[in-house]
C-alpha cells in the first residue's frame, strides 16, 4: 500500500475521469464480475515487430498504448481514456484522443502518458480499485484497456499466464513479450463478457491499427486509420447487402383492382358491423376518382384526406391514386393551426373528409378549395362513372405527402414514392404470409406515414382488413380480445402497445400468425410462450420498410444471457434495399461498433415537400462505389452490426426522438415554448426516468421581471402542438451553460422529487388510507412528499399516470375506481373517501332479493317523486330514443329486446294514479312497422309521425321497428323518465341491447331489482332530501316539440376532455358549465316570457356511485337540480370544477333549461350501441330539454324545444352552445381568462341582450 501522498497523488492524476465505457460487450457483466482469459495472437507485420523493439532492445509501450487507445475510440467513442500499464510495476496512463488527432501526436501522446503515470508512481490493484470507486463486487472494470509487457521467456509460454489478475482492472488486456528476440502479441478478452469472435476480431483490428500508425505520414489522422480489410468490406458492403430480387411491376392499387374483378364478393374492409366487399371498394374508389377529377383534380396534384381510420378513407386513398394525384395525409387530432398549416403548404386542390370532421377542417375564406363530405355528399360523387380514370402512375410518382415533426418549429412532410409502396407490400406479404384467406388490421393513426405498412398489405393479398371502435384499439386487454374474437391473423402494432401486449395471456389456440411491430425502437425481447411470430419493421417516412427482424426465432436462437446483452435488433435490409452503419467519414464501420445507419435502394421516399435544405442534408449523393443507387439517405440512427449482419438501433444522432410511437423533433417543441412570454430561455429532453415510461421534459429559464404561468405554457403548446409533442413536465429554474454560453443538456436533472410550489397549504395524511394512496401516488408521480389536499394534476399527473394509479390503487387496495372519479376527487383525500364510499357501498348496503314481492306495489322514490308531481300526478310524456341501422336481422333483434325487458323489472314498470308503482310480469311486444310499399318521403314522414306518437304512450315501454324501402330500419324506443333515466338508457340499457343482438345468453341478469333498490334504506339515504323542494305546478305543458340535433367530431370531445383533465374537472361538468356560460349570456325572455324561471337545471343521477348492484340495474335515478356557476369562479376551469358543489339541494318545479349529460362508457364486456341520432325529451322541468351525449361517431348535442318557441332562435341557441364546447376545447385560453375577456374575443350570443 502507498501513503496519502501517494494516495492524492493519484487521485488528482484520476481527476474528473469519466465512467469506463467498456467496448460493447455479448454478455451482460454480472456481480460478483467475473474474469476468465480467453486469448486470440495479434497479426504482427515486420515494420511493426520492428517499431515495437526500443531502441536498447526492449519493447517500447507507446505504439501498442496509442494503437489500442485509436481502437477503444473507434470502437466506444471514448475520449478520455484509461489505460493501465504492467511492466514490472501497474501505472495508469491517461489518454485523450479524438478522430482529428493526428497519428504523430497520439503516439507523442502516449509517451507523455505513460511518463506522467511513471512519475505519479505505481500503485496497487486494490488501491486502483478503490480510487476508482469500485471494490470486488463491482461489475466495472476501472481502465478501458491494459498493456502489459512480459519479460522475454522461452517459447511455449503462454500469454495469459498473469492475464487473469489483470482482468480484474480492465476487459482487455494486450499482452507484449519477446520470444527468441521477436516481439509477439496476444489480445486477451475476458471471456465472461466476450465470445471468442469478437476478441479474435478486436485483435485483428488491434493488429491493423499497428501496421497503419507505422511508416506513414504523421499528419494523418485517427479516423483515417483502416479498421476493415478487403474481405470484411465486401462482406458489409456486398455480401450482407444481396438483396436484389424481383417484384410484380403493377402499382398497389391495381394489384387491390386485380381482386375486385377476381373475387368480387370477398371482403375487403370491416368496420362497425359492416363490410365492404373489393367490389365495393373498387367501384367506389373509381367514382370517387371521377368525382375528384371533375372537381379539378389532376395528376400530381395533391389531395387532403381528412377522416378517422374507416373504409372511406382507404376508398378515398384508392380513389386518388386512380386519378394520378397524391394523397395527403390528414389526423383529425391534429390541432386546427397545423392542419391549416398542411393544406396551405401541400397546396391541396381539394379535401375528402366526413361531415362530422367539416366544424374543425380549417378551410380557405374564399372557399376554393373543394371539399367532398363522403357522407353527406354521397349522392353526388356516387353518381359518378364507375370507371377508372388510370391517372398516369410510375414508381417515381407521389403516392402519400405524411407530415412529420421539423426541427425548424413547423412540420415538414415527406413525399412517399409508388415504388416504394410496391416494394413494401411486395417485401411484407412474401415476409409475413398474408394470403387472401388472412385477416388484418389499421390501427395506426390515419395521419401517419404507417398507413403504407399497416393496411395495404393486406388489401394488396385480397385480404380483409378489420378497423376496431377506437375505445378497443386504446386499450390492451379489450384490444387483445377484440384480436382473438374477431379471428385476426396479421397485425400492426406501435412499438409501445406491442410490449404492453405481450405481457398478456394468450389463447394457445389464437388465430394470430404474425405481429408486425414498428415506430419506437423495441426495447423488449418478446416472451417465447406467445402463440404468434413478431416481426420488426424497421423504417421511417423517408424510407419506408428498411429492414425486418423475426424477434421470436431471434430470440429463441439467443441464450438468456445474450437476450440480456443485446437490444431487439432491426434485422437485415428488405429484397431491393441496402443499409449500411457508416461513420463520420462515410466508411464502413466492423461488427459492434458504433455509427450512422445510411440506407438506398428502392424504399427511398423522394425527399422532403418545400424544403431543399433537409432534402440537401438528408438525402446524399451516394459515395460507395459498389452501390448502383444514385442517392444515399441519411436515417440519424445510430447502430452497430452484430457479427452475423444483423442491425442494431442503439438512439439518436440528433435530438430526434420518438414517443409513444410518434417521432418528435424536439427543437419543433422548444421553437414553440421559446416563443412564449416570460420564457428567457429553454430546452427539452425526452426522458425515460421510469423505464418504459418516456415522456418530455420541458425546462425553462424565466424571465425574472414577468416570469412565466406553467399551466398558461401548457395551454399554448395544446394550441399549436399534436398530444405527443407535448411535455408532460415541467421544470422552471436557472439553466446551466456550458463555457461557450449554450445550455449544457448533459447535465439537466430529473424533475426533481420534491413537492411543487402550489396554492395548498401542505398537509399531512392522518389516516392509514391516506398513508396508503399517498404512497401510490409518490410512486406514481415520482414525488416524495405529497399533501392529502394536492391535486393530481397540479403535482404533473397525466392520463398515463391516471391508469397506473388506478391500476395500483386496483392492485394494492382492490378497489375498481374510474377516470371519473379520479377528476372528481383528485387529491389523497378525495380519493380516500371515494375507496370509503365504495367499501362502505359494497360491504356495508349489500341488497337482497326480495323474489317473494317481486311483483307487488311499492312506492315512488324520491327522484321519481319529485317527476311525478312536477308532471302533475301522472306518468307521461315518454322520452323517445331514435336510430337506424342499413340492416337489421328483426327477428334477432326482438328477441334480443324481450331478453333484455326480461332481466329488467324497470321496463315492465307501471306507475299507478295513486302514486305506487308495480312490475308487470311481461312487458307489451315490440311493434314491426312495414313502410316499404311507400316512397322514402312518405316512409320517413310515417317515422316523423310515429315519433310524436310514442311520447304519449300509456305503456311502461314501447319498441317500434320501422322498415324503410331501402332495407333500413329504424328503431324508436319509448319509455318513461319515471322508470328509465338518461343514464341508464345510455350507460346500461342501450349497451345490454347491442350485446343481446351480438351475442345472446351472455349478459346476467341483475342480482337485485329495482325494487329491492327502492325498498332499502341505501335508496333512501342515496335520495335524501331529492323531492324536498318540488313543487306541484300542474300538467307539463301539452303541444308539439321540435327537436334540434347539433354534433361535434369525437376528436373535439377527446380536446375537451383533455382540457378538462388539465383544469382537475371532468368532462361532463364541462359540458354543464359551458351551457351555463352561454345562458348567462343570453336574453332567455323569448323562451320564458313572463315567467321567472331558473336559467338552468342539471339532470343529475342519484344512484350509489360505486355500488356494484345498483350500477347494474335500468331505473329512474335521476333528479333535476338547479345550478348556478356566477360565485364560482372568474375562469372557467374554475366553474367547471364547482359544478358538483353548486347544485342546489331544493328543485324549482320548473326551469328554462335542462341538461342531462351521458359520456361515459358501457361497462367491459358490453358491445358498443348503436349512434343514437334522436332523442326527444318529456319537458317535465324545463321550457327547453338538452341531452347530450357521446357515442363513438360524435357528441351529440339533442335539443327539444315547444312548437311555439321560436325555432330560428332554438337552433341559434344551439349553435352557439356547439361553437363554445368546439372553442373550449381547440383553445386552452378560454379556460383560464376572466369571462369578460373571453367575451370580447367571440361574437355575442344570439338573443343576447345588447
Amino acid at each position: 500500500m502507498h501513503d496519502s501522498q501517494d494516495t492524492t497523488a493519484w487521485q488528482q492524476h484520476l481527476a474528473g475521469a469519466p465512467l469506463v465505457k467498456p467496448i460493447p460487450t455479448d454478455r451482460l457483466p454480472r456481480a460478483p464480475r467475473l474474469v476468465e482469459p480467453l486469448v486470440c495472437a495479434v497479426p504482427l507485420s515486420e515494420a511493426a515487430q520492428r517499431e515495437l523493439i526500443g531502441a536498447d532492445g526492449t519493447l517500447a509501450a507507446d505504439l501498442p498504448m496509442a494503437a489500442l487507445a485509436a481502437l477503444l475510440l473507434r470502437y466506444t467513442g471514448e475520449t478520455d481514456l484509461i489505460i493501465g500499464q504492467v511492466d514490472e510495476e501497474l501505472t495508469v496512463p491517461r489518454l485523450p484522443v479524438h478522430g482529428d488527432t493526428r497519428i504523430g501526436d497520439l503516439r507523442a501522446t502516449a509517451v507523455r502518458a505513460i511518463k506522467d503515470a511513471a512519475v505519479v508512481g505505481a500503485v496497487d490493484g486494490a488501491e486502483l480499485l478503490r480510487l476508482c470507486e469500485t471494490d470486488g463486487a463491482a461489475t466495472q472494470a476501472p481502465c478501458h484497456g491494459l498493456i502489459a509487457i512480459r519479460p522475454g521467456d522461452k517459447p511455449g509460454h503462454h500469454a495469459d499466464r498473469h492475464t487473469e489478475s489483470e482482468l480484474h482492472y480492465a476487459d482487455i488486456v494486450v499482452v507484449l513479450q519477446l520470444v527468441r528476440g521477436r516481439p509477439r502479441a496476444a489480445l486477451v478478452g475476458n471471456a465472461a463478457l466476450y465470445e471468442r469472435g469478437t476478441v479474435n476480431r478486436l485483435a485483428k483490428h488491434l493488429g491493423g491499427m499497428l501496421e497503419a500508425m507505422v511508416g506513414v505520414a504523421d499528419d494523418r489522422t485517427v479516423s483515417v486509420l483502416p479498421l476493415l480489410d478487403s474481405a470484411e468490406r465486401g462482406q458489409i458492403l456486398l455480401g450482407w447487402n444481396d438483396t436484389e430480387e424481383e417484384v410484380d411491376p403493377r402499382p398497389v392499387h391495381e394489384l387491390i383492382a386485380g381482386f375486385a374483378r377476381s373475387t368480387p364478393d370477398a371482403p375487403a374492409v370491416v368496420h362497425e358491423g359492416a363490410t365492404t366487399t373489393f367490389a365495393e371498394l373498387e367501384s367506389g374508389a373509381n367514382r370517387m376518382a371521377n368525382h375528384l377529377v371533375s372537381l379539378g383534380t389532376t395528376p400530381g396534384s395533391n389531395v387532403g384526406v381528412f377522416m378517422e381510420r374507416c373504409p372511406e378513407s382507404l376508398l378515398t386513398q384508392l380513389a386518388i391514386w386512380k386519378a394520378g394525384a397524391t394523397a395527403v395525409l390528414l389526423d383529425p387530432e391534429y390541432p386546427t393551426e397545423r392542419l391549416a398549416f398542411m393544406l396551405q403548404d401541400s397546396a391541396a386542390v381539394a379535401v375528402v373528409s366526413k361531415q362530422h370532421l367539416a366544424a374543425v377542417l380549417p378551410l380557405d375564406e374564399g372557399g376554393a378549395r373543394p371539399v367532398v363530405l363522403v357522407d353527406r355528399h354521397a349522392t353526388t360523387w356516387q353518381s359518378a362513372p364507375d370507371t377508372d380514370p388510370a391517372g398516369p402512375i410510375d414508381d417515381e410518382s407521389i403516392s402519400h405527402v405524411a407530415y412529420t415533426s421539423g426541427s425548424t418549429g413547423v412540420p415538414k412532410a415527406v413525399l412517399l414514392r409508388h415504388g416504394p409502396l410496391r416494394n413494401t407490400v411486395h417485401v411484407l406479404i412474401r415476409e409475413c404470409e398474408i394470403t387472401a384467406g388472412s385477416r388484418g388490421t389499421w390501427l395506426c393513426s390515419p395521419g401517419f406515414g404507417l398507413v403504407e405498412v399497416d393496411c395495404f398489405p393486406v388489401l394488396a393479398a385480397g385480404a380483409v382488413v378489420h378497423i376496431p371502435d377506437p375505445t378497443v384499439a386504446a386499450s390492451p386487454e379489450q384490444q387483445r380480445d377484440w384480436l382473438v374474437d374477431t379471428g385476426i391473423t396479421h397485425t400492426l402494432q406501435l412499438t409501445a402497445m406491442a410490449e404492453r401486449l405481450w405481457t398478456l395471456p394468450w389463447p394457445a389456440e389464437c388465430a394470430l400468425r404474425s405481429m408486425r411491430i414498428a415506430g419506437e425502437r423495441v426495447r423488449a425481447w418478446p416472451p417465447p410462450e406467445l402463440p404468434y411470430t413478431v416481426l420488426n419493421v424497421y423504417g421511417s417516412a423517408e424510407a419506408n420498410v428498411v429492414t425486418t427482424c423475426d424477434l421470436t426465432t431471434t430470440a429463441a436462437a439467443l441464450t438468456g444471457d445474450e437476450r440480456a446483452a443485446r437490444m431487439p435488433p432491426i434485422g437485415r435490409p428488405v429484397a431491393n434495399v441496402r443499409t449500411y452503419v457508416l461513420d463520420e467519414r462515410r466508411e464502413p464501420v466492423p461488427p459492434g461498433v458504433l455509427g450512422e445507419l445510411y440506407i438506398s435502394g428502392e424504399s427511398l421516399s423522394r425527399g422532403y415537400l418545400n424544403r431543399p435544405d433537409a432534402n440537401t442534408e438528408k438525402f446524399l449523393d451516394n459515395p460507395l462505389a459498389d452501390d448502383p443507387y444514385p442517392v444515399l439517405y441519411r436515417s440519424g440512427d445510430v447502430a452497430r452490426y452484430w457479427p452475423d449482419g444483423v442491425i442494431e438501433i442503439v438512439g439518436r444522432i440528433d435530438d430526434e426522438t420518438k414517443v409513444r410511437g410518434y417521432r418528435v423533433h424536439l427543437g419543433e417543441v422548444e421553437s414553440v415554448l421559446a416563443a412564449q412570454p416570460g420564457v428567457r430561455q429553454c430546452a427539452v429532453l425526452a426522458r425515460e426516468d421510469t423505464p418504459g415510461y418516456r415522456r418530455l421534459v420541458a425546462y425553462i429559464e424565466p424571465d425574472p421581471v414577468a416570469p412565466p404561468q406553467v399551466r398558461v405554457l401548457r395551454g399554448e403548446l395544446a394550441r399549436r402542438l399534436p398530444p405527443y409533442m407535448l411535455p408532460a413536465a415541467y421544470v422552471v429554474d436557472q439553466l446551466p451553460t456550458t463555457a461557450n454560453g449554450k445550455i449544457d443538456r448533459a447535465v439537466l436533472a430529473p424533475p426533481p422529487r420534491t413537492r411543487p410550489d402550489l396554492e395548498t397549504p401542505y398537509q399531512e395524511p392522518t389516516t392509514a388510507l391516506e398513508h396508503r394512496v399517498g404512497e401510490l401516488l409518490s410512486e406514481v408521480l415520482g414525488i416524495d412528499e405529497i399533501g392529502v389536499l394536492d391535486e393530481f394534476f397540479d403535482l404533473g399527473g397525466d392520463s398515463l399516470r391516471a391508469m397506473r394509479l388506478l391500476s395500483g390503487l386496483q392492485q394494492e387496495l382492490d378497489v375498481s375506481l374510474t377516470m371519473a372519479d379520479l377528476f372528481r376527487a383528485p387529491t389523497v383525500h378525495g380519493i380516500a373517501q371515494v375507496i370509503e364510499a365504495a367499501r362502505h357501498g359494497a360491504e356495508s348496503h349489500a341488497l337482497v332479493h326480495d323474489a317473494a314481492n317481486r311483483y307487488q306495489p311499492f312506492p315512488l322514490t324520491g327522484a321519481q317523486r319529485q317527476l311525478w308531481r312536477v308532471r302533475g300526478n301522472r306518468p307521461g310524456p315518454a322520452e323517445v330514443y331514435e336510430w337506424r341501422r342499413d340492416w337489421l336481422d328483426v327477428d334477432r333483434f326482438t328477441a334480443a329486446w324481450t331478453e333484455v325487458v326480461a332481466r329488467h323489472d324497470s321496463l315492465r314498470t307501471v306507475v299507478r294514479a295513486s302514486g305506487e308503482q308495480v312490475a308487470l310480469r311481461e312487458g307489451p311486444p315490440p311493434e314491426v312497422v312495414d313502410l316499404g310499399v311507400l316512397s322514402e318521403p312518405e316512409a320517413l314522414a310515417r317515422v316523423a309521425e310515429a315519433r310524436a306518437d310514442l311520447r304519449d304512450t300509456a305503456e311502461p315501454h314501447v319498441l317500434r321497428l320501422n322498415l324503410l324501402p331501402d332495407g333500413s330500419v329504424v328503431v324508436q324506443l319509448a319509455v318513461s323518465p319515471l322508470t328509465v333515466d338518461l343514464d341508464s338508457a345510455h350507460r346500461v340499457l342501450l349497451p345490454e341491447l347491442a350485446t343481446a343482438y351480438e351475442e345472446p345468453g351472455t349478459v346476467e341478469a341483475p342480482a337485485i331489482t329495482f325494487r329491492d333498490y327502492a325498498q332499502s334504506s341505501l335508496a333512501k339515504w342515496a335520495e335524501a332530501d331529492a323531492d324536498g323542494g318540488a313543487e306541484r305546478s300542474g300538467p307539463c305543458p301539452s303541444g308539439g316539440v321540435r327537436a334540434h340535433l347539433v354534433e361535434l367530431p369525437v376528436s373535439v370531445f377527446d380536446g375537451l376532455r383533455g382540457r378538462a383533465e388539465t383544469a382537475a374537472a371532468t368532462p361532463a361538468d364541462a359540458i354543464v358549465a359551458a351551457l351555463h356560460d352561454v345562458l348567462a349570456e343570453t336574453d332567455l325572455g323569448w323562451l320564458t316570457g313572463d315567467q321567472e324561471l331558473t336559467p338552468l337545471a342539471v339532470l343529475a343521477g342519484l344512484r350509489v356511485a360505486g355500488h356494484p348492484q345498483v350500477a347494474a340495474l335500468v331505473g329512474g335515478f335521476a333528479g333535476s337540480r338547479p345550478v348556478e356557476l356566477a360565485d364560482g369562479g372568474p375562469t372557467f376551469a374554475e366553474r367547471a370544477r364547482a359544478v358538483p358543489d353548486r347544485l342546489a339541494d331544493r328543485v324549482p318545479a320548473r326551469c328554462a333549461v335542462q341538461i342531462g349529460v351521458a359520456v361515459d362508457g358501457p361497462p367491459p364486456g358490453r358491445a358498443q350501441a348503436d349512434p343514437v341520432t334522436a332523442v326527444v325529451a318529456c319537458g317535465a322541468f324545463a321550457v327547453v330539454d338538452v341531452r347530450v351525449v357521446l357515442d363513438d361517431d360524435a357528441l351529440r348535442a339533442h335539443w327539444t324545444a315547444p312548437e311555439t318557441a321560436d325555432p330560428t332562435r332554438v337552433a341559434a341557441l344551439a349553435t352557439a352552445y356547439r361553437d363554445r364546447l368546439t372553442h373550449l376545447a381547440t383553445d386552452d385560453a378560454p379556460w383560464w381568462e376572466g369571462v369578460d375577456a373571453y367575451n370580447k374575443s367571440r361574437p355575442a350570443t344570439p338573443g343576447r341582450t345588447p
